[in-house]
């Protein structure tokens, strides 16, 4: 009598085994299925994430429109005509162009690195060499843009379309 009842045990502890083998199973089923149907809202960035995102890889290059200011001064052009004499004093007023230019760089910048360069990826312009900083515009791939120096931490600052600003390094290869 005592192997009959073995036998139920162990039957019954068998069936006991896979119901929970079963309920595993379906559990972990029922966790794919809830990821599958929120997957996008759990690996897909927001909408308000992508606003506030300065930085970085861009996905799309939508328009932005920039706040401008005007000032109430007046530009006034005037046309002389070169003499021989003139032409040796362009060449003083380049680099007083230069000079000119070295005094409105931020401090600190460190100019070994000036020159022309590519966008290689589209990349936000700040007006401040960190990413929480504003956005003054959208560098496209392929811009062209003079870089005058970089900031210790690989902010460039840069001229792109008469707009001054810093883009991170990465963004952008010497030509």
């Amino acid at each position: 009598m005592s192997s009959r009842n073995e036998n139920e045990t162990n039957e019954y502890d068998f069936a006991a085994t896979i119901r929970g083998i079963i309920a595993v199973f379906i559990t972990i089923l029922v966790v794919i299925i809830i990821v599958m149907l929120f997957a996008r809202s759990l690996f897909v960035s927001s909408s308000e994430l992508e606003e506030t995102t300065k930085t970085g890889h861009l996905t799309e290059t939508r328009y932005v429109e920039l706040a401008t200011t005007t000032t109430a001064e007046e530009v006034v052009t005037t046309t002389e005509s070169k003499s021989a004499s003139d032409d040796e004093d362009d060449d003083d007023d380049d680099e007083d162009e230069e000079s000119e230019l070295d005094t409105d760089l931020p401090e600190g910048l460190d100019t070994s690195v000036a020159g022309t360069y590519v966008v290689n990826s589209a990349v936000y312009l700040h007006p401040e060499s960190n990413s929480s900083s504003s956005t003054i515009m959208t560098l496209p791939t392929n811009a062209q843009v003079t870089v005058y120096g970089v900031e210790g931490s690989g902010w460039y600052y840069l001229e792109y379309e008469g707009q001054y600003g810093y883009a991170w390094h990465t963004y952008l290869t010497a030509q």
